[in-house]
C-alpha cells in the first residue's frame, strides 16, 4: 500500500518537472533555438490526442468489447491520406489570417461572425467538459485504488460523497492552480506557445513509455514469457470470443471511427497543436507516419493487459466474478496485485501524464477562444480601449475561465460519470465536436455556405447532441427521471432520445452522432442555399476556399486603408501588453524597419503623426496571439479614422464653381459692416454668419458622406469582379447590378450640387411650352409605381380634365419629382396616403402634393426651403443632401411662380405649387 502523501509528492514533482521543460523551452526560443521547430516535436505533441481515455479506459474497454477500441485510434490514422488536402489548407488559412484558435476560424470564414465564434466556443466548452471530467476521474480513481487494501476500490460504487471526502475535488483544486501558472503566467503576443508544446511532447514520450513498461511486465514478467501470457488468456471462453471478433458491433464500428477522425481534427485541444502550434508545414510529412507508429505503439500492449486482468485478477481474487469490476483500473490493479508497487507507481504517473497534458491544452485553448469571443470584443469601447489594466483584465479572465472549465468539469464527474466508463463518456465529447464538421471541413471547400446556414446547422447539432447523448447519461445518473429515457418525451416512443424517429439498432453514441449529423448536415446546407452571402461573407469564402491561390498576395497585400495616430497604436499595445514589452517590440520592429522612427516611437509623450499600414498591420498581428484575430482587428478598427472613400479635394473640385458659399459670406460680411454701429443688428449679423458657417460645415460633412458612401460601394463590389474573375456569371451581374444603381445614385446627387449652382449662377434657361398636365405627371409617378406598391400607399390624383401648364417640361418634372420623393418619405410609414390636386384659374394653374405625415411646425415652413436643411425623422438624419426642395423653389421661381407649405404637427404636409398661365 502506497501512502497518500507519496503520491502527492510525486505528482507535484511530476508537476514540477514539466514547469521546468517548459521554461527550458521557452529560454532556448528566446535565444533563437526553437526546440519545437521540428517534426519529431511536432508528432509527438500530436499525441495530446491520447489521454486518461488511452491510458486506462482503452483497457476497460477492450476487456468488454474485444478489438472495437481500436476505432478510437484507426479514426486518426484514416485522416493521413487527407493531411495534404484538408490540416494543410486549414494551417495555410491560420498562418494567412493570424487565427488562434477554432473559434476564430469559424467566425472568420463567416463574414467575421461574433455570434457565429460565441456558439462555437460554447458547444466547445460543453462538448468538452465531459472529456475533462474523465480526467479527473481517472486520477482520483487512480489515487483510490492505492489508498485502498490493493482492490477494494475498484468496483463501482453508487454513492457521491460530499465533495471535501471527494478525491477529485482536491485534484481539481490542484489541477486548477497548475494550469493556471503553467499557461497564463505569461501571456505572449505571439501565438505560439513553445514551452508548452515542448513540455507535451515531453508528456507523449513520459505516458507512452510507462504504458510499454506495464505492458512488457504483464507479458513477460507476471508471466513466464509472451506464449505462456498467450495460452492463460486463450484458456478462457470469453477471452476467446474478443480474440475472434465473436462479439462484434460492426455497425457501430463505423460511426466511432468517423466520430474519432473528426474529433482528432477538431478538438481545441487538436487544432491547438496540429494547426495553431505547427512551426513549418513540412512537419505534416514526417509527422504522417511518426504519429501512427506513436498510436500503434501505445495500443501495442492493451488486449493483453485487459484480458490479462480479466483472467489472472479473477485466478488471485476470491468472488472477483461476483463483482462488478470497473475494468478501466486494470492497468494499475495488475502489478498492485503481483506486489510490484514500483510498476503501480510508474503506471500511476504515466496516467497523470496522459491526463495533465489534456487538461493543460484543452483548458487553454479554451480559456483564450472564451477571452476572444466573449470578452475582447467589447475592448472595443472608448472606455476599454484607454484602459490601463486591459492587459490585466485579460489574463485574469482566462484564469477564471479556466476555473470555470475545470469546475464544471468536477460537477460532471461527481454527479454523472461515476456512473458510466471513461471510454462512454470521452465519446459523448467526441460526438459534440463532431458537429464542427459542417463549419470548419466543409466550409475550406464550398464557397456558397454562409452564416445563416453555419448557425442554423449547428444549433440543430448540438441539440440534438445533448438530447440524445447528455441528457440520457443525466438520466442514468438519476439527475433526470429515466421514465421519458425510455418511453420518449411525453409518452411520444419516436422521441424516444435512445431510438429517435424509430431508429433501432445503433448503440447510442453512433444513434447520436447519426441524428445529430444529419440534421446538421441538411440545415447548414439548405440554409445557405436559400439565404444570400453578405459581400464580406463571399470575400472571406473565396480567401479559405481558394488559400492555395490567394495566401502569397494576400500575406503581401495592404490591409488596411484607414489612418490611425501612431500614438493611438502604442497606447493599445502598451495596455494589453504592458509597457516593458511594448517598448521592446516597437523597439525591435523599428530597428528593422524603420531605424529613423525608433526614438520617436518610443517616446509616448512625443507628437504622433499617422502610421503607416505596414505599423497598424503590425498592431493588429502583434495583437492577435493574446485576443484572436476577430477582437485584434475589432480593437484596432476603434482607433482607425477610416480613409474618406474621396478626399476634400476631390469634392471641392466637384463643386469647384459654386459661389454659393462664398457669396453667402460677402453678403453677410457687408451687412455687418453696415450695421456695425448698432450693436444689436451685429450680434444678429454675427448669429447669422455662424448659421451659414455651420450650413457650410453641415453642407461638406453631408456631401462628403453622400459622396462616400456610393463610392465605396463601387469600388468595393468593383474590386470583388476584378480579383476574382471565376466568379459565378450570376453574382458577377447582381455586382455590377448595384454597381450601376450606385453610379446612378452618385450621378442624381452631383446633379443636384450642380443644379444648385447653376440657378445661383443664373445659368438655368427656361424653354416653356404648353403641356397636359396629367402627361407630365404619370410619366413621374411612373418611376414611383414600385415604392408605392411595396409600402401599400394610397395614392389619390384629382386632376382637372384638359389642363395645361407653360413651363419647361424637363425642369418641371424634376420639381415635381422632388416634392413627391418628400412626401414619399415623410408620409405615415404604415398607412400611407399622397393626394395630389390641380385646377385652373384665369390666370394661373394651381398643383397640390399633401401626404399624411408627422406634419412639419410653423417656425420650420420657411426653413425647409433652404439649401441643406432637413427634418429629422425620429431624431436621426434621413438620407439626402437637403437640397431637394431647394431645388423645387428655384425651379418654380424660376417660372414666375410660387410654393408654399401648409402643415399643423400630426396632421401631414401640404405643398402648393402656383404657375402662371401662358401670356396671350
Amino acid at each position: 500500500m502506497t501512502p497518500n502523501w507519496l503520491l502527492f509528492l510525486l505528482s507535484f514533482g511530476y508537476l514540477g518537472l514539466l514547469f521546468a521543460v517548459a521554461y527550458f523551452a521557452e529560454r532556448k526560443s528566446k535565444k533563437g533555438l526553437l526546440l519545437t521547430n521540428n517534426a519529431y516535436t511536432y508528432a509527438l505533441s500530436l499525441a495530446v490526442y491520447c489521454t486518461a481515455w488511452t491510458f486506462f479506459g482503452s483497457v476497460g474497454q477492450a476487456s468488454e468489447q474485444g478489438w472495437g477500441y481500436l476505432s478510437t485510434y484507426l479514426g486518426p490514422i484514416l485522416t493521413i491520406p487527407f493531411w495534404g488536402l484538408v490540416l494543410k489548407k486549414i494551417i495555410r488559412i491560420c498562418k494567412v489570417k493570424q487565427i488562434t484558435t477554432i473559434a476564430d476560424f469559424v467566425s472568420a470564414r463567416y463574414g467575421r461572425s461574433i455570434i457565429l465564434g460565441r456558439m462555437v466556443t460554447l458547444l466547445c466548452v460543453f462538448g468538452v467538459v465531459p472529456y475533462i471530467s474523465i480526467q479527473i476521474k481517472a486520477i482520483s480513481q487512480s489515487i483510490a485504488v492505492f489508498n485502498q487494501h490493493l482492490v477494494y476500490s475498484s468496483f463501482h460504487t453508487t454513492a457521491v460523497p460530499h465533495f471535501w471526502q471527494d478525491i477529485g475535488f482536491y485534484v481539481t483544486v490542484g489541477l486548477s492552480i497548475f494550469t493556471i501558472i503553467f499557461t497564463t503566467h505569461n501571456i505572449q503576443n505571439s501565438n505560439k506557445n513553445r514551452g508548452m508544446v515542448f513540455a507535451i511532447a515531453f508528456e507523449s514520450l513520459i505516458k507512452l513509455l510507462a504504458f510499454l513498461i506495464v505492458g512488457i511486465f504483464v507479458c513477460f514478467f507476471l508471466f513466464e514469457d509472451l506464449s505462456t501470457c498467450f495460452n492463460f488468456i486463450w484458456q478462457d471462453s470469453e477471452n476467446r470470443a474478443l480474440l475472434t471478433m465473436e462479439k462484434k458491433s460492426s455497425h457501430s464500428f463505423f460511426w466511432h471511427t468517423l466520430s474519432a477522425m473528426l474529433a482528432f481534427l477538431l478538438l481545441p485541444r487538436q487544432f491547438q497543436v496540429s494547426v495553431v502550434e505547427n512551426e513549418n508545414e513540412s512537419h505534416l510529412k514526417r509527422a504522417a507516419w511518426l504519429f501512427p507508429l506513436y498510436l500503434i505503439a501505445i495500443n501495442l500492449f492493451v488486449m493483453p493487459i485487459a484480458l490479462a486482468g480479466k483472467t489472472w485478477l479473477s485466478s488471485q481474487i476470491p468472488l472477483f466474478a461476483t463483482w462488478k469490476w470497473d475494468t478501466d483500473t486494470f492497468v494499475l490493479l495488475l502489478p498492485l496485485q503481483a506486489g510490484a508497487n514500483s510498476i503501480a507507481i510508474i503506471a500511476y504517473l504515466g496516467g497523470f501524464a496522459a491526463a495533465t497534458s489534456m487538461i493543460i491544452v484543452e483548458t487553454a485553448a479554451l480559456g483564450t477562444m472564451m477571452g476572444n469571443t466573449f470578452l475582447t470584443p467589447n475592448l472595443a469601447h472608448e472606455a476599454w480601449r484607454n484602459s490601463e489594466d486591459a492587459f490585466r483584465r485579460v489574463k485574469w479572465f482566462r484564469r477564471v475561465m479556466i476555473v470555470g472549465v475545470l469546475l464544471m468539469a468536477y460537477l460532471y464527474y461527481h454527479f454523472v460519470s461515476g456512473y458510466a466508463s471513461l471510454v462512454a463518456i470521452g465519446q459523448i465529447s467526441f460526438a459534440a465536436v463532431a458537429q464542427l464538421v459542417t463549419v470548419v471541413l466543409v466550409g475550406i471547400f464550398w464557397k456558397n455556405a454562409n452564416a445563416k446556414g453555419a448557425i442554423a446547422g449547428l444549433s440543430a447539432g448540438f441539440f440534438l447532441w445533448a438530447y440524445t447523448l447528455v441528457l440520457p447519461s443525466f438520466a442514468k445518473s438519476n439527475l433526470l427521471a429515466v421514465e421519458w429515457l425510455e418511453n420518449g418525451l411525453f409518452g411520444i416512443s419516436w422521441l424516444c432520445p435512445t431510438a429517435l424517429f424509430g431508429l433501432n439498432g445503433l448503440d447510442e453514441i453512433s444513434h447520436g452522432v447519426f441524428w445529430s449529423l444529419f440534421f446538421n448536415f441538411l440545415l447548414y446546407v439548405l440554409v445557405s442555399l436559400l439565404s444570400q452571402q453578405s459581400a464580406t461573407e463571399r470575400n472571406q469564402a473565396e480567401i479559405f476556399v481558394d488559400i492555395f491561390k490567394y495566401s502569397r498576395s494576400y500575406e503581401n497585400a495592404v490591409v488596411w486603408k484607414g489612418k490611425a495616430y501612431v500614438n493611438d497604436l502604442k497606447v493599445l499595445l502598451k495596455n494589453f501588453l504592458g509597457e516593458y514589452r511594448t517598448e521592446k517590440i516597437l523597439a525591435d520592429y523599428f530597428k528593422k524597419d524603420n531605424p529613423a522612427a525608433l526614438q520617436e516611437a518610443t517616446n509616448l509623450s512625443a507628437p504622433s503623426p499617422f502610421a503607416d499600414t505596414a505599423f497598424i498591420t503590425f498592431t493588429e498581428k502583434t495583437l492577435t496571439g493574446l485576443i484572436g484575430a476577430a477582437s485584434a482587428r475589432l480593437v484596432v478598427s476603434s482607433v482607425i479614422q477610416e480613409k474618406e472613400a474621396i478626399d476634400m479635394r476631390e469634392v471641392m473640385s466637384i463643386l469647384k464653381e459654386s459661389q454659393l458659399l462664398l457669396s453667402t459670406n460677402r453678403e453677410l460680411r457687408k451687412k455687418t459692416y453696415q450695421l456695425r454701429e448698432t450693436s444689436k443688428q451685429l450680434a444678429q449679423a454675427n448669429q447669422k454668419l455662424n448659421e451659414h458657417n455651420r450650413t457650410k460645415d453641415d453642407f461638406i460633412s453631408t456631401v462628403t458622406h453622400e459622396l462616400r458612401t456610393p463610392l465605396t460601394a463601387i469600388r468595393s463590389l468593383a474590386e470583388i469582379v476584378y480579383e476574382n474573375p471565376d466568379l459565378p456569371e450570376e453574382q458577377r451581374q447582381e455586382f455590377m447590378k448595384n454597381i450601376v444603381v450606385e453610379c446612378e445614385r452618385l450621378s442624381k446627387l452631383i446633379n443636384e450640387i450642380l443644379d444648385i449652382e447653376s440657378f445661383e449662377a443664373g445659368k438655368v434657361k427656361i424653354e416653356r411650352q404648353n403641356f397636359f398636365l396629367e402627361t407630365v405627371l404619370d410619366e413621374v409617378l411612373a418611376v414611383f409605381r414600385p415604392q408605392i406598391e411595396q409600402r401599400k400607399i394610397l395614392l389619390k390624383v384629382q386632376i382637372q380634365k384638359g389642363l395645361q401648364v407653360w413651363i419647361d417640361e424637363e425642369l418641371f418634372k424634376q420639381a415635381f419629382l422632388n416634392l413627391f420623393s418628400n412626401a414619399l418619405k415623410y408620409t405615415h410609414p404604415e398607412r400611407g396616403i399622397i393626394a395630389i390636386e390641380a385646377f385652373e384659374d384665369e390666370t394661373q394653374v394651381y398643383l397640390t402634393v399633401r401626404d399624411n405625415g408627422r406634419g412639419i411646425s410653423i417656425e420650420n415652413q420657411e426653413v425647409i426651403f433652404e439649401k441643406f436643411y432637413q427634418l429629422r425623422i425620429n431624431g436621426k438624419k434621413p438620407q439626402g443632401t437637403g437640397l431637394g426642395l431647394s431645388i423645387v423653389r428655384k425651379i418654380v421661381e424660376a417660372h414666375e411662380g410660387k410654393i408654399w407649405v401648409e402643415s399643423e404637427v400630426g396632421k401631414g404636409a401640404k405643398f402648393v405649387v402656383i404657375l402662371p398661365k401662358q401670356k396671350s
